[in-house]
């Protein structure tokens, strides 16, 4: 990548430059069909082990109680209090003392739960745990991929059909690959990472996010707030366009952990 760089600045200063590594690929086609097919096979997994055991969960979402709208939580599971989840209770350790308050409270409480494969629980055992916590009142523990319908992947699909389109069609923006006044092109170090976005599993799982999180924002009933870990993930994002689209109201993120100096 650093030598096709090299070379193409090379030439353009009209000196000459030759490494192996420049020579072209005929490789390049596979590859562009391995990013393709990883896509799929992205998509496949997703409804085959995630999707189709959490559309089996028959309970919805909580509604207002007495005139009290719910809070609706976005949180990651697992990462909680083994300890608590023993005696049927849900501490995640992203909210801490934040499970105080609300159990001294009587508003009805609805997680969303994104999974994250961390090896603590399988998906599952995941859902094993929202039945158990969703027996306890005021609460409902749900995945996000609770909230898919047929609907949400022909979405999904539509959009990474775009993406694919535009990969085809669309010559690589080289210029915006150019520090301003330079005539070195990064593209080459990054063009891996613009194929996978286009392509790849990553493009399929961005349009999975944003139709998902459009999938929730529908279903899910109007809250006093809804609450969230902010870490600026794509995710997030995608959350967040969904939410405000229909109108849920408050939208608090709890930063969780500190950012680096150089992020401030």
């Amino acid at each position: 990548m650093l030598a096709r760089m090299l070379e193409r600045w090379m030439g353009e200063l009209g000196l000459p430059f030759r490494h192996p590594a420049t020579t072209a690929s005929a490789f390049a086609t596979p590859r562009r069909l391995a990013r393709m097919v990883s896509a799929w096979a992205f998509l496949a997994r997703k409804l085959w082990l995630e999707v189709g055991p959490a559309r089996r969960t028959a309970r919805n979402c909580a509604g207002s109680v007495g005139g009290v709208k719910p809070l609706n939580v976005f949180t990651y599971f697992p990462n909680f209090d083994a300890t608590a989840a023993a005696a049927g209770t849900f501490r995640s350790r992203y909210w801490e003392a934040l499970h105080d308050l609300f159990s001294r409270s009587a508003r009805p409480i609805n997680w969303i739960w994104i999974y994250s494969g961390t090896g603590d629980a399988s998906y599952r055992e995941a859902l094993a745990h929202a039945d158990r916590f969703s027996a306890k009142r005021l609460e409902c523990h749900l995945p996000l991929e609770h909230f898919a319908t047929w609907q949400t992947v022909a979405r999904t699909l539509r959009r990474y059909l775009r993406l694919l389109a535009a990969a085809v069609t669309l010559p690589p923006p080289r210029a915006a690959f150019r520090l301003p006044g330079s005539a070195i092109e990064f593209f080459p170090v990054l063009e891996s990472e613009w194929h996978e976005s286009l392509l790849g599993s990553t493009a399929m799982a961005n349009a999975w996010n944003a139709t998902i999180h459009e999938a929730v924002a529908a279903q899910l009933p109007q809250a006093a707030a809804t609450l969230y870990p902010c870490e600026n993930h794509p995710w997030e994002y995608a959350m967040l366009h969904a939410l405000r689209a229909r109108g849920h109201g408050t939208l608090i993120g709890h930063q969780h952990g500190l950012p680096a100096p150089l992020n401030l």
